[in-house]
């Protein structure tokens, strides 16, 4: 029996062909799909036989077809059922004389299995008692772990300095005036998670921190070559599931994402098809996505600044098609509503990889990025009113001891400050130098430059409350693995231990306890590659002399 897309019953030349797109060598179609022009409906007994091949003949433009060889063999039924449960399926809608023979020959085995299964499950009844006594052994072990985390709360406690313990104190300092010192608490060094079950290697993704685990979703993974998958990774037990890919959003790179209120907001971004203004709400306790209302939203767009304000999603510039831009608008998810912010007061220029960060509960800063003539190193200050800015005006930053203009940057709120650092004008003229923004006086503020990292862009960071980490990155020698923390009360740099592996354009979320660091490239290739790092410092224990 044969069926060819052009109605005709030979096996030879087709006389009619089916435009379609190719991607890297990838193709999909519907057989069968009449809405497709020169595509004959599919005669649904060609799927009665067992053995079932696809032929494909290929026209470049010309006159005549070439065969594609070999035949590929069609190995699943013409039908596919979509359900909540098997439960679900009507009676009798799968017998034993619709199954192929080679599919017979499947169901045999796997009942053979259930057969073997089953008399291990006898053989092994016996060794219950040894499970008891092996969660005895487990049971005490954790109460010696219980034991170690009071141990590790009661050190926590004594980091303001030195603070006295049952005649023994703690101190970051390696000496103490008077004091002896008699044991040292090494820090942590980067460690590797599972990489089992994790995602492939890819950058532009969205990396979010949930309280007990980290959800990468999305991305690219070469040159139009974008994600709409994702997976989890549970911190305790350092284990990977799949982000539900069923009504994912679209695959995307460089897209705007926030965590907020246990749901993972995607939107924008650029795929396939170009810059999309569509989006979707994840939710994780229900592991269920549903849609963002496009009515209102902003036009299609990526590489836009992105902030959550505490109760809206605030997007602000970004690139598409038509060209830079530096428009304002807000999303609130628990109406499914967007409205557009139009300030027209010393708007800021057009824009992309700018930095939107939120200090102080009610202020957002928009600072440098890439304008028409290149890097920027200017920026405003929008207020909010219940997590809507004030339409009224935008305010200047100070340009007065501002930092350079620049890109690929770190910029982090540190309660009620910004603080920059690194990054560059372009790829050989790259940054080792931070500044301090106080909204409050409009002033700006250098750091040390002591210790500090060496000049990098792309790179990984988080504020853990105390200290802003700065993770490997692209410098000017080329891709790095190092690592550095720094302390604005101290106005201090420290290396952290370990190497991260080499990799820029990573994503890096805070725990409240560790950093984890996902994918990234290395300078040759995309990478995966999590790792975990406790960064608190070495912690010494004195007596006096």
């Amino acid at each position: 029996m044969v069926w060819r897309n052009d109605g005709s019953a030979n096996d030879g030349e087709p006389s009619e062909s089916i435009q379609i797109n190719v991607s890297r060598g990838i193709f999909s179609i519907v057989l069968g799909d009449e809405s497709i022009p020169n595509m004959a409906p599919l005669n649904l007994s060609i799927f009665n036989q067992d053995n079932i091949n696809v032929r494909v003949w290929f026209n470049g433009g010309g006159q005549e077809f070439d065969l594609l060889s070999p035949d590929t063999s069609v190995n699943s039924v013409g039908y596919a059922i979509k359900a909540k449960s098997v439960e679900e399926l009507p009676d009798n809608i799968v017998v034993e004389a619709s199954l192929s023979s080679a599919l017979k020959s499947k169901i045999d085995s796997i009942q053979q299995l259930e057969q073997n299964i089953q008399q291990l499950e006898q053989e092994n009844a016996g060794s219950k008692q040894k499970v008891t006594v092996l969660e005895g052994k487990v049971a005490a072990l954790e109460l010696t772990t219980a034991k170690i985390s009071t141990l590790e709360n009661k050190i926590a406690t004594l980091e303001a300095g030195v603070d006295r313990l049952g005649g023994v104190f703690t101190s970051y300092n390696s000496v103490e005036d008077g004091y002896r010192r008699i044991h040292s608490f090494s820090p942590d060094s980067w460690s590797a998670m599972s990489i089992q079950n994790a995602p492939s290697g890819r950058y532009g993704h969205a990396s979010v921190w949930t309280g007990s685990s980290m959800i990468v979703w999305g991305g690219e993974v070469a040159g139009n070559a974008y994600l709409s998958t994702g997976d989890s990774l549970n911190l305790n037990s350092n284990a990977w599931s799949e982000v539900t890919p069923l009504d994912a959003p679209s695959a995307r790179s460089s897209h705007s994402y926030v965590w907020a209120n246990g749901e993972l907001l995607v939107w924008g971004g650029v795929g396939a098809f170009g810059p999309t203004n569509s989006g979707k709400v994840y939710n994780d306790s229900a592991k269920s996505w549903r849609s963002i209302n496009n009515n209102g939203s902003p036009s299609g767009r990526y590489e836009n600044g992105t902030v959550w304000t505490g109760s809206k999603m605030l997007l602000w510039g970004g690139l598409n098609n038509t060209g830079l831009l530096n428009d304002c608008f807000v999303y609130d998810p628990s109406t499914d509503v967007w409205q557009e912010i139009s300030i027209n007061n010393n708007k800021p220029d057009v824009r992309h990889l700018c930095s939107l960060v939120r200090v102080n509960s009610n202020k957002v800063i928009i600072w440098g990025g890439v304008g028409v003539d290149g890097a920027l190193g200017d920026g405003a200050v929008l207020s909010l009113n219940n997590g809507i800015p004030d339409a009224s005006a935008y305010i200047s930053t100070n340009m007065t001891g501002a930092p350079s203009a620049r890109r690929g940057h770190t910029a982090l709120s540190i309660g009620d400050k910004m603080i920059i650092w690194g990054g560059g004008k372009n790829q050989s003229q790259l940054y080792s130098d931070g500044f301090i923004y106080n909204p409050a006086d409009d002033t700006w503020s250098s750091i040390s430059n002591v210790n500090a990292p060496s000049a990098r862009e792309n790179h990984a960071s988080v504020w853990t409350g105390k200290e802003m980490l700065i993770i490997a990155g692209r410098g000017l020698s080329g891709v790095l693995s190092d690592s550095y923390a720094y302390n604005p009360k101290t106005n201090s740099w420290r290396q952290l231990e370990g190497s991260v592996g080499k990799r820029f354009n990573s994503t890096a979320v805070w725990t409240g306890k560790f950093v984890l660091v996902f994918g990234g490239d290395n300078g040759q290739r995309l990478i995966a590659n999590p790792m975990k790092l406790n960064p608190s410092p070495s912690i010494n224990l004195f007596v006096r002399e």
